[in-house]
């Protein structure tokens, strides 16, 4: 597993490797199976529109939302770091016209000035690790210009305050236990832990109007992960099965705990190395302990898990 990089002004924790490509994909089709849609329902697209994917990583939303729309529709997608991008053949085989997706690599807070008030939606998601504190508002105030007046912006974030820790820790308190730890490392580097439950008054503070905010809890009860392995019963490099749901990138049977599970994994490095006296060994028996902590838990009404927020607002205006 590769070490955690920070690249500029973006403080991304996260590894960027292969692992994370695959946690990616399949976090994607977890959010667009419980939402049931790609992008929110009150927006409307016409044959001309730009839409922009900041921190597209893996520009698995883009190429899925394009797939869906007519080839007119011009997609820009960019993130810091290009590792994550797919190879080009792969998008022009989803996309014969292979000309309406288009990858660049951009800092968020100095997106082009030839994209002032030029797409018509701008889509960002799972940032919340990429940002400290005093960067966020000028983030915003970047995606503010580039979005075009009359144009939306839509954030998608998990709470990761929304689930009562007395109840999860009842539950399961390994994963109690490294949410701790992962809620320091934010702290030590900036981050806005709870950044989902400030972006509607940020948004608002940039100049956007009209913020709606749509939650769903994504329920944990009644899953497990199995331990990744192959046949032989030694563990691959990166913990993928050959063929497995995550080393293809997307599955429709992914859920919120296996999102989680490779989430806790990603930060082994950064968690083990904080100076906790936490081993390796023991950081795998957390993990082992929380892939199987919900799988006899009684499925409720409402579901037991973190809330997720799909948040969208409009540039009013000529500005």
């Amino acid at each position: 597993m590769a070490v955690p990089q920070v690249h500029g002004t973006n403080q991304y924790i996260m590894p960027i490797n292969e692992h994370e490509r695959r946690r990616l994909n399949m976090q994607h089709t977890v959010v667009i199976n419980q939402f049931g849609y790609l992008l929110d329902p009150t927006i409307k697209i016409s044959g001309c529109d730009r839409i922009l994917d900041t921190g597209c990583g893996t520009g698995v939303w883009a190429g899925e939302l394009s797939s869906q729309l007519p080839p007119s529709v011009q997609f820009e997608c960019c993130d810091l770091s290009t590792k994550l991008f797919p190879p080009q053949e792969t998008y022009a085989t989803l996309l014969p016209s292979g000309s309406n997706l288009h990858f660049s690599q951009q800092n968020v807070l100095s997106l082009p000035q030839e994209w002032t008030n030029s797409f018509d939606v701008v889509h960002q998601r799972l940032m919340v690790a990429c940002f400290p504190r005093p960067t966020w508002i000028a983030a915003l105030k970047a995606l503010y210009r580039v979005t075009r007046p009359g144009g939306y912006i839509q954030l998608v974030e998990r709470d990761q305050g929304s689930l009562d820790p007395e109840l999860l820790a009842s539950i399961d308190p390994a994963m109690a236990r490294i949410l701790g730890h992962m809620k320091e490392l934010f702290d030590r580097n900036g981050m806005v832990w709870l950044l989902e439950q400030e972006l509607p008054q940020m948004l608002e503070e940039v100049g956007f109007r009209k913020v709606v905010k749509r939650s769903k809890v994504f329920a944990l009860e009644g899953y497990g992960v199995a331990r990744r392995s192959c046949g032989s019963g030694e563990e691959l490099e990166d913990g993928l099965v050959p063929g497995s749901m995550a080393q293809s990138g997307v599955d429709s049977d992914a859920s919120e705990l296996e999102c989680i599970v490779e989430i806790i994994r990603q930060f082994k490095p950064k968690v083990i190395g904080a100076g906790w006296g936490i081993s390796a060994d023991e950081y795998e028996r957390l993990i082992e302990s929380t892939s199987m902590a919900w799988k006899d838990v009684a499925k409720t009404e409402k579901g037991i898990g973190f809330t997720w927020h799909w948040i969208t607002a409009q540039k009013v205006g000529s500005q």
